[in-house]
C-alpha cells in the first residue's frame, strides 16, 4: 500500500509545484480534497476496528487526533463518517 500512497504524495507535490493557481477550479479542488477526507475517514475507522489505539493506551478519538495532528472534535468527525 505504501506504493499507492507514494504515488498520491507525488501527484500532490507535482500539482502544487506546477499548477497555475490563478486557473485552478476551486470547486474541483475542493471535491478532490473531500474525496481524500472520505478515504481518511475509512482508514481511521479501520484502525479503530483493529484496535490500533489500544496499543497506545488511548481512546480511538485521542489516537486519531494525535496521529493526524488534528483536534479531538475533528478526529471524532472522521471516526463518525468512517463508521
Amino acid at each position: 500500500m505504501s506504493g499507492e500512497l507514494e504515488t498520491l504524495e507525488s501527484a500532490a507535490r507535482d500539482f502544487e509545484l506546477s499548477a497555475d493557481f490563478d486557473f485552478v477550479d476551486p470547486k474541483r479542488l475542493s471535491a478532490v480534497i473531500d474525496r481524500l477526507q472520505g478515504v481518511l475517514c475509512r482508514v481511521v475507522d479501520g484502525a479503530r476496528s483493529r484496535g490500533d489505539h489500544l496499543v497506545a493506551g488511548q481512546s480511538a478519538c485521542s489516537w486519531v487526533a494525535n496521529t493526524c495532528a488534528m483536534s479531538k472534535n475533528a478526529a471524532s468527525d472522521r471516526l463518525c463518517v468512517g463508521a
